[in-house]
């Protein structure tokens, strides 16, 4: 078989395309093509800056502690929601600065969340 980048002797087969690729072509590190390397590194980027803008979410949240608002109890469930599914999906696709960085947001987004929800049940609110 022939590499389907680059024309050279195909030694072995991407896992993501499943394209035949040489060992020039292929990641040493994710074993994908070059094509899928950069396309997963493109992801990885993009929910690296989704994950700022979370972050920049909760120390707004941490500042102001509005508990009064029907919108701070929303923003902080939904980001807690999504940070969790971002945390799994990036531990299945191996992106680990990824779930690394959601781990330590969704600790900080718990956090708030039980104190939110304490001072909900004591009538504080």
């Amino acid at each position: 078989m022939e590499c389907e980048l680059c024309g050279g002797d195909a030694k072995g087969l991407c896992p993501r395309c499943y394209r035949y690729v040489c060992e020039k072509c292929i990641d040493p590190v994710t074993l994908y093509c070059l094509d899928c390397k950069r396309v997963k590194d493109e992801i990885e980027r993009d929910l690296e800056r989704y994950l700022d803008r979370v972050e920049k979410k909760i120390e707004f949240m941490e500042r102001s502690r509005c508990y009064g608002c029907i919108l701070y109890r929303d923003e902080l469930m939904s980001s807690l929601r999504r940070v969790r599914e971002l945390k799994s999906m990036s531990k299945l696709d191996m992106y680990e600065n990824v779930y690394e960085r959601a781990c330590e947001l969704e600790e900080r987004l718990k956090s708030l969340a039980v104190d939110y929800l304490v001072r909900l049940k004591m009538g504080k609110l």
